[in-house]
């Protein structure tokens, strides 16, 4: 039987974006193994990457090298014209690549398209033109451009229902054109740490996880406000950052004693070990549209590990998740005030013990990698049907 080809596009390289062999080399590896697909993946590389060339026999590797983003619409144009007709579908991620499929539309007419939207992308310019004004104009660009990449698609993937609605109100995208694939973890639960954890002045620390970067909408300074509180009310608490930013984690953190706090920097597929010694995981957004609509892959990557977590509202469809299977607590109000009052209100539930194992039930029955296999194989399916 004819192995049918998928073409993966993305503006994203393996060796800076993490979220690659987090999110997308798991993924199309075991659609491979799972189904008849095969997959060429499309990064933005200096050379053919060894760890994807090792994964199957049915995933290709083709690096595209970055110059800028002209030069690149081009060459992913050039790409399309010479190769285009070989994929039976051609699955987008993000929003730069549907750029020269917008022309590449005009040789070729239609085709199979899949969005994979993954964010908002031109509100996330909204929120970075606070500290630089010229990102307004990213903005209206991609405002304008988004429309016409929604009515392009075939098939939208979203990863929240509150996206969806979204779509469904903002552009009227009927109801069976969007599917909500949400995003999943692969951590093993029980990675061993590669380093143990060690408070020196504590033999018994209560630790409390920041996973994350140091960007204004992670709201990091929101986090060390709150851990403060946290510890003033329980003296044995601690805190881990597990962060590629460590200095500016630094800068954060210069007014914390040092025996309050610890500071690591971990390959992803480390982080496992790390996060199951902890008790707590911390997940605090903005009130903002970017948030609304998204699936942070670090709640699952924290309830992978059995950890409950603190999280603010509004975070795509996690708060929930978290109050329908006890997961954890909601921080309405990330005002000083509203802090003290949550840690008054909690103090007793956060030094709780709790059954880890319940955690990583729930995550296997709403976040294992399986559930985005089987739907992203359907979504395929159904599209190679019209």
């Amino acid at each position: 039987m004819t192995r049918q080809k998928i073409l993966y596009l993305t503006y994203e390289s393996l060796k800076t974006q993490p979220i690659l062999r987090s999110q997308v080399i798991p993924l199309i590896k075991a659609i491979a193994e799972q189904s008849d697909y095969e997959t060429d993946l499309v990064t933005v590389e200096e050379s053919p990457d060894r760890f994807v060339r090792q994964l199957s026999s049915s995933v290709r590797h083709l690096p595209v090298q970055k110059k800028n983003f002209l030069r690149d619409m081009v060459a992913g144009l050039r790409f399309m014209l010479k190769n285009g007709k070989n994929y039976q579908i051609v699955h987008v991620r993000s929003y730069f690549p549907m750029f020269y499929l917008l022309v590449y539309r005009l040789f070729r007419g239609r085709f199979r398209l899949i969005f994979d939207m993954r964010g908002l992308m031109p509100y996330e310019f909204k929120l970075r033109a606070r500290r630089r004004p010229v990102y307004m104009r990213y903005y209206r660009v991609m405002l304008f451009f988004e429309r016409l990449f929604v009515r392009m698609a075939g098939v939208i993937v979203v990863v929240s229902a509150n996206f969806q609605r979204y779509l469904q109100s903002v552009y009227a995208v009927p109801e069976e054109k969007v599917f909500r694939v949400s995003t999943f973890a692969v951590m093993r639960a029980d990675t061993p740490a590669q380093r143990k954890i060690v408070f020196p002045d504590i033999s018994d620390p209560l630790i409390f996880v920041y996973s994350g970067s140091m960007e204004e909408w992670q709201q990091f300074d929101s986090v060390c406000l709150l851990f403060l509180e946290i510890q003033k009310a329980i003296p044995r608490a601690r805190l881990l950052v597990l962060t590629n930013q460590a200095d500016e984690a630094m800068t954060f953190l210069r007014h914390f004693g040092d025996d309050l706090f610890q500071v690591r920097t971990a390959p992803y597929q480390e982080m496992g070990g790390y996060l199951q010694q902890c008790h707590y995981g911390f997940l605090i957004r903005e009130n903002h549209l970017v948030n609304q609509v998204a699936a942070p892959i670090k709640l699952n990557d924290y309830f992978s590990a059995g950890l409950k977590v603190i999280i603010s509202p509004n975070i795509g469809d996690s708060q929930h998740l978290v109050e329908k299977y006890g997961l954890g607590l909601i921080l309405n109000d990330y005002s000083h005030e509203g802090v003290c009052r949550f840690v008054r209100a909690y103090h007793e539930d956060l030094q709780e013990n709790y059954d880890k194992k319940l955690i990583r039930e729930v995550f296997r029955e709403q976040f294992d990698i399986g559930i985005a296999v089987n739907k992203y194989i359907q979504i395929y399916n159904q599209l190679l049907e019209r």
